[in-house]
């Protein structure tokens, strides 16, 4: 690729062309003037002083080229090596001597750079070259090397290129060093590129110096869109952007302690906002000084949606339950810890780890099958709805039978996990079914009250009348009276 030589090693080519093409033409002038200096009254300086100061030039361009890094040549028309430096023989792994009065081309074949040389010697145009790959033909080992290189032309005072100039310094270690940091780069790329997250650097005067594949896919954007682009002018809705704009100058600053965590609005380019959670890291320099941030950021949009669907859920199932007459339990089978319950089951008593046998029998142990069959227990077994009675003992101390409904609920593999229960109070009818069997025929007297208990309204209308042999709803057997629980 043709580029421009850098300035020192220009200046330096330029400096050894003036020189030669300045001693040349001044001995060429002396020769010429000598006759008529000779008839002249004033001497002028003799052709021995111009020979010394002469010497003294090419001394001097001895002394610049021997203390050079560049890699000197001077040629003449036909490439042949008039004089090298040191440094070049060296790079070019021959002797001096070997060099001078050889031709360039047969030492180091090259079909291009000998068009190249027959260009510059024929047109009288200089030129550049960065990076410019060659091999040593007969130093194989040494693999491709990279050359930062000039050939520019020596005139003559008609114009005529008598002489090239071959400037070239060796740069193969940096350029290897880049071709390195561009791997590692190319990898770092790679690997951003393949985060699910965003990650955006942001320099200390806001603008984005770096951004991944995931970054650019969120706001819509091409990489070479965003990179250099005021991060908060372009990239935050407008209802943040100052808000946001001052904490980020508040941390470059070191105003503000550093959060290492926020969430904010982006803004897309099809205009619609995405929220993203972000954690942070400062960057700073050799000195320690914050030269900007680093950040990860999960697009949180549709978590933050379905968590408030299910925020509204929770609530409007708690609104259900809570009005609920009745105590509802979801009860964890692992370790009978209630998961959930409603107004009425725990009357605040809902705190910490509370299980089901502590909230509604105040025990320790879960409840057993002799004088509590457990519902849990029999879901599990069973897998299916059941019900049993229980008898609690309320806040104030108060027996109380209560007829517990228990539900399976299954995960997504079938297996129980949790159970749903309710609880009915029955103590009314216990007691009216206690009482009917201390009673073993209807008895005029009854409780009109306890019968309307029974489901028997019917009662009223009989007052003052014959007692049937048999009632509505009663089988004539009073088995009904002795029933086992029904579960």
């Amino acid at each position: 690729m043709l580029a421009t030589c850098p300035p020192s090693h220009q200046a330096l080519v330029e400096e050894l062309l003036t020189a030669c093409s300045a001693s040349i033409e001044e001995l060429r002038m002396s020769a010429a003037e000598l006759p008529k200096q000779q008839d002249q009254t004033q001497v002028q300086p003799s052709l021995q002083d111009l020979a010394a100061s002469l010497q003294r030039e090419r001394e001097l361009q001895q002394v610049i080229m021997e203390n050079t890094a560049a890699h000197l040549a001077y040629f003449d028309p036909d490439f042949t090596f008039l004089r090298v430096n040191e440094a070049y023989a060296q790079g070019s792994g021959y002797a001096r001597e070997d060099l001078i009065g050889r031709n360039h081309f047969h030492l180091f074949p090259h079909p291009e750079n000998q068009a190249i040389f027959e260009r510059v010697r024929d047109t009288g145009e200089p030129v550049s070259f960065r990076a410019k790959p060659f091999t040593f033909p007969d130093q194989p080992e040494r693999g491709i090397t990279y050359w930062d290189w000039t050939l520019m032309p020596v005139n003559d005072a008609e114009g005529r290129v008598q002489g090239l100039v071959l400037s070239a310094i060796d740069v193969t270690d940096s350029v290897r060093t880049e071709e390195v940091l561009r791997a590692e780069r190319d990898k770092a790329q790679t690997y951003l590129d393949i985060a699910g997250v965003i990650l955006v650097v942001l320099s200390a005067d806001q603008t984005v110096s770096l951004i991944n594949r995931r970054g650019c896919e969120i706001l819509g954007y091409e990489e070479e869109d965003i990179v250099g682009q005021n991060w908060f002018d372009t990239f935050i809705p407008e209802q943040e952007r100052e808000k946001v704009r001052a904490a980020f100058d508040r941390l470059i600053t070191g105003e503000e302690e550093f959060a290492e965590t926020f969430e904010n609005a982006v803004l897309t380019q099809s205009g619609e906002k995405r929220t993203i959670g972000w954690r942070n890291a400062l960057l700073r320099d050799s000195m320690g000084n914050v030269t900007g941030t680093l950040s990860s950021g999960e697009d949180i949009t549709e978590r933050q949606w379905a968590e408030e669907q299910l925020r509204q859920q929770h609530q409007f199932l708690e609104t259900i339950l809570n009005s609920l007459p009745y105590p509802f339990y979801v009860i964890n089978v692992e370790d009978y810890s209630v998961e959930m319950a409603n107004r009425t089951a725990y009357a605040g008593r809902l705190k910490g780890d509370l299980t089901c046998f502590a909230l509604s029998h105040g025990r320790g142990q879960p409840c057993s099958p002799a004088d509590h069959p457990c519902p849990l227990q029999e879901i599990l077994v069973t897998k299916e709805p059941t019900v049993v009675e229980h008898l609690h003992v309320d806040q104030d101390g108060h027996r109380q039978y209560v007829e517990v409904h228990g539900f399976p609920i299954p995960d997504s593999e079938g297996n129980v996990t949790q159970i749903a229960e309710y609880l009915v109070d029955i103590t009314q009818r216990k007691q009216a079914e206690a009482a009917i069997q201390r009673t073993p025929v209807p008895d005029p007297v009854l409780s009109l009250s306890l019968l309307s208990e029974l489901g028997l309204p019917e009662a009223k209308e009989r007052e003052g009348r014959p007692w049937p042999k048999t009632w509505p709803g009663i089988p004539s057997d009073q088995q009904w009276f002795q029933r086992p629980n029904r579960q």
